[in-house]
């Protein structure tokens, strides 16, 4: 029987690789933009533009 769903094999990006591809969103997010704003101005959507900032929260605790 064939495996229906997700590949397996392709995961989760690693932090690193989510920072450096997602760089414009995370400079807008330091500049004070909306989500909204940011997934406009970065071409993104809105749950990326969440998930970034989501990771930047976790990496950087204040």
């Amino acid at each position: 029987a064939a495996k229906v769903g997700r590949n397996d094999f392709f995961g989760e990006k690693t932090a690193e690789e989510m920072k450096a591809e997602y760089r414009e969103v995370i400079s807008l997010l330091s500049k004070g933009y909306s989500i909204r704003d940011m997934a406009k101005l970065s071409g993104r959507g809105v749950s990326t533009v969440q998930r970034v900032k989501r990771l930047i929260k976790v990496q950087s605790p204040q």
